[in-house]
């Protein structure tokens, strides 16, 4: 809707302005005067091809940061700054962009434990530097730090902080000293566009309706090959936009081998396309026209944006649910885990299918219009519906369960694919459930087992490591950070310390964990893509030996993620009681590569 009212309104203002005679009636100066206001204006609209400033810098010298994580807070007027150091435990720096000087008078340190409740570890911090350009300034005068919900002391050169609350804040009174991070003007850039705009605008618009503007024309010829040649300027190098997410085309010879490149064209004309000058930034200056022009709702070839409430979702992560209820993928599905259950039958292993609902079956009136609830939910329903009548399969589908917890807390996160820990949460009871039926003896655990906390970051993938979660701010081009300002519920088991982890990150193999705890029962097996990740807070504390089997590997092509060839072997030796092989719907498709007929 928004193109085809700039395409219409340009098309209006280039081509159909020559039947306004108030330009015909005007002298020159008010002509000039005109062309110099369109130029202003398409200066302002071009600014992130020209305009760029320098990042303020922080490094923070930490001791003993052991199961803390770091954000830096500033407050101002109507935005913040916010965001996740990288470094190693011991020594954090990042960047602060769009931050004033002025606003640093009174910053804060937002600090979050991981583990709050069973270790209260000091921690000690002795540098807090800030740089900006040549300017620089460390914090020296520790006295005029104060804390909330942490015991706090202070020396000549450190403060200390004893963790009282899940997170507390480390605030500092003083006035940090320092210049502003300088504006850069790419000035060949700012000047060709000016003068661009002014000529085009002057000698095509104003200059056409006057007998004194005769070489208008010429002078719109030099300007369009100004224009021309000036992508041309500098050929990126860069293997992958990030601006995209994508990778660029490579430059492919007309000549390799001894043989000729009769698509030579079109290979150049996509390599050229993906790398002409300045390329990111049009596009980012294009996405960020359209951002700030959607009134409700934003959304680009990636995905989309519910402006009203902040929910996204990327067409990456939606499911591929078109061909699931064709009869030739039902027929695949059916041999596939029939196989997958002969398997299981073979080995003495009790084998449950969980299959997380989609985000946008969740939350589909979060974000309407782009997605509804019908299609999701009613497919998985006919396709469950279908395996339990020819298979008997047991499958777990914690739908209804996740929309009524979803009055409380997220289920899924606002600015990532994943589900949060309480729906995992959600989804671990009802799945116990339905393993108590065959096991009633395995322990169950409850909220009482658990201390919770809260952040705004994520915790989803198989490292378990938070992040801050940016992913489909990246696929939708976008730089309001606000709407990461979002606090989701963490669980921590009271009794972790006794749950004995051995993680193997071997991704040409499969990554893995193994988890021992007294308490538990039974030998069992947690399998499959990443949304049995979050599984992992409660599943092995049902377990006497558990094992968490992550299926993707970047070595392998998407077919093979799931195929049992991989991993019978494995599973064969760890003898396990229980298999529940855990399946976000996005990926539900993935079902019939378990077991392959090699006979088609």
């Amino acid at each position: 809707m928004v193109e085809n009212v700039i395409k219409f309104t340009t098309y209006m203002f280039f081509f159909r302005i020559k039947k306004l005679h108030v330009l015909e009636e005007m002298d020159m100066k008010k002509k000039i005067a005109i062309s110099f206001i369109f130029m202003i204006f398409f200066l302002f609209v071009s600014m992130r091809l020209w305009l760029s400033q320098e990042p303020m810098e922080i490094d923070l010298s930490l001791k003993n940061s052991k199961n803390t994580e770091f954000e830096f807070f500033i407050s101002t007027k109507d935005d913040y700054e916010k965001f996740i150091p990288d470094g190693d435990k011991n020594y954090l720096r990042a960047f602060l962009k769009h931050t004033d000087s002025k606003d640093l008078k009174n910053f804060s340190l937002i600090i979050t434990t991981n583990c709050p409740h069973i270790k209260a570890d000091r921690i000690v911090i002795d540098k807090i530097r800030f740089s900006s350009g040549n300017d620089e300034v460390v914090i020296t005068d520790f006295g005029k730090f104060s804390s909330k919900d942490a015991k706090m002391e202070s020396g000549e050169d450190f403060v200390s902080l004893i963790p009282e609350n899940q997170y507390f804040t480390l605030s500092y009174s003083g006035d940090v000293d320092i210049k502003s991070p300088s504006i850069k003007i790419n000035f060949p850039v700012f000047f060709l566009i000016a003068l661009g705009a002014f000529l085009v605008f002057f000698f095509k618009i104003a200059g056409c309706f006057g007998k004194e503007c005769r070489y208008s024309d010429m002078f719109v010829v030099v300007i369009f090959f100004s224009l021309l040649f000036f992508p041309m300027l500098c050929i990126s190098e860069e293997e992958y936009s990030v601006v995209e997410n994508r990778a660029l085309a490579k430059y492919k010879p007309l000549f390799s081998n001894g043989k000729i490149n009769f698509d030579y064209g079109r290979n150049f004309d996509k390599f050229y396309g993906d790398r002409f000058f300045l390329r990111e930034r049009v596009v980012r200056a294009y996405m960020d026209l359209r951002y700030h022009l959607a009134k409700d709702y934003y959304s680009t070839g990636m995905g989309f944006l519910n402006k009203q409430n902040g929910w996204m979702h990327s067409h990456l992560h939606q499911s591929k649910s078109g061909a699931y209820l064709s009869e030739e993928k039902l027929d695949k599905y059916e041999y596939s885990i029939g196989k997958f259950m002969e398997f299981c039958d073979s080995n003495d292993i009790k084998l449950y299918i969980l299959l997380p609902p989609d985000k946008s079956a969740v939350y589909h009136r979060e974000m309407y219009p782009f997605v509804g609830k019908t299609f999701e939910v009613e497919r998985s329903e006919i396709m469950q519906s279908y395996l339990r009548k020819k298979l008997g399969v047991k499958i777990i589908y914690p739908y209804e369960e996740m929309i009524e917890a979803s009055k409380k807390e997220y289920m899924f996160y606002k600015g990532d694919h994943h589900w949060s820990e309480d729906a995992a949460f959600v989804s671990y009871k009802k799945l116990m459930k339905e393993i108590r039926k065959d096991f009633p003896d395995i322990p169950v655990v409850s909220e009482e087992d658990y201390f919770t906390f809260r952040s705004n970051r994520i915790r989803s993938e198989f490292p378990r490591v938070f992040h801050n979660g940016r992913s489909y701010i990246s696929y939708l081009n976008l730089n309001d950070l606000r709407l990461l300002n979002v606090w989701y519920r963490y669980y921590l088991h009271k009794d972790a310390d006794n749950l004995k982890t051995v993680v193997f990150n071997d991704y040409k193999k499969y990554p893995h964990k193994f988890y021992k705890y007294e308490k538990g029962r039974y030998r069992g097996i947690l399998m499959g893509d990443s949304f049995g990740d979050n599984m992992t807070e409660f599943f092995p504390y049902s377990f006497k030996e558990s094992e968490r089997i992550y299926t993707y590997s970047p070595f392998l092509k998407d077919e093979e993620q799931f195929s049992m060839k991989r991993f019978e072997e494995d599973i064969k030796k760890f003898k396990p009681d229980i298999l529940v092989l855990c399946l976000s719907y996005s990926g539900l498709y993935k079902l019939d590569t378990l077991y392959v007929r090699e006979d088609r």
